[in-house]
């Protein structure tokens, strides 16, 4: 693992002024959030050049902040975690990736976390493009006409009191070939501002923390009513993998546990975990 700063490049120019790539800024993005929260809710910001995954590294280093953030971010991943296994593409000067702890009490519902921190995460994103067509995808997932802009992977552990997680989150900014799907939108695609990754970085953190704060005040209502207002498949019907299984149904929302409710040959089925192939 190699800590440090990256440089300046100059890609070739997509819309207006979004060519230029600034480097990630541990200081720039504490700068950015002092504008946004006098609020203390991070404890530490790491930044790394290249990591296998940012996810991981914290998973490892075992260290429980429970009412503070730690968060480390990578210019690059090498092992890139996405749901069910697979890869996620994260080459350099590209994108966001980025992970951070946080424990919730036990007794909350913080199994709705990847719904808050998906309706966070797309609201981050609207801040910075004009386009009002930017949908969640159950469970985790960003998506513009069908293509995925950003995904949230939550790894988590519990013991008596509380609910420990590391939440991983990765947006694609600048457009680039993907050698792994390439069904993909960048934010930059859909904007016509100057992006700064610190300013949007800053945004993110700051909007996550209010999510979580929903989770633990219980606000469950918002956070549903959230999601729907942005649900990619509703009114879909949807082929789905669970295990080796493959399904097919309409799609009728999630319940209030943030599971996929589905009708399949005129039977309500409620997913907790399941691979969605089209809709």
């Amino acid at each position: 693992i190699s800590k440090g700063s990256t440089f300046n490049i100059r890609g070739d120019k997509h819309i207006m002024n979004n060519n230029i790539k600034a480097p990630i800024a541990t200081q720039k993005i504490q700068e950015n959030l002092i504008k946004l929260t006098t609020t203390d809710f991070i404890n530490n910001i790491e930044f790394f050049n290249s990591i296998n995954s940012t996810s991981q590294y914290l998973i490892e280093k075992k260290k429980q902040q429970l009412q503070q953030m730690q968060v480390a971010i990578a210019e690059r991943q090498t092992h890139g975690n996405g749901t069910h296994g697979k890869r996620w593409s994260s080459p350099p000067n590209t994108g966001i990736w980025l992970s951070f702890t946080w424990s919730l009490p036990i007794n909350t519902q913080w199994s709705l976390a990847s719904i808050a921190i998906g309706y966070a995460t797309l609201q981050t994103l609207q801040q910075f493009c004009d386009s009002d067509q930017l949908k969640l995808k159950w469970p985790n997932d960003i998506v513009y006409n069908k293509q995925k802009l950003a995904g949230i992977l939550i790894d988590s552990h519990t013991d008596d009191k509380y609910a420990h997680l590391v939440i991983g989150i990765g947006i694609n900014i600048y457009p680039y070939k993907h050698n792994i799907d390439s069904q993909h939108a960048a934010l930059a695609e859909l904007s016509d501002q100057n992006l700064c990754r610190n300013k949007i970085i800053a945004q993110i953190l700051f909007n996550c923390y209010n999510a979580i704060i929903q989770l633990q005040l219980d606000q469950t209502a918002t956070i549903i009513s959230n999601w729907q207002a942005h649900d990619a498949l509703q009114d879909c019907c949807v082929t789905l993998k669970t295990g080796q299984k493959i399904t097919s149904g309409k799609y009728l929302g999630i319940n209030n546990n943030g599971e996929m409710r589905i009708l399949i040959n005129n039977i309500l089925t409620e997913i907790r975990q399941a691979s969605i192939i089209s809709y």
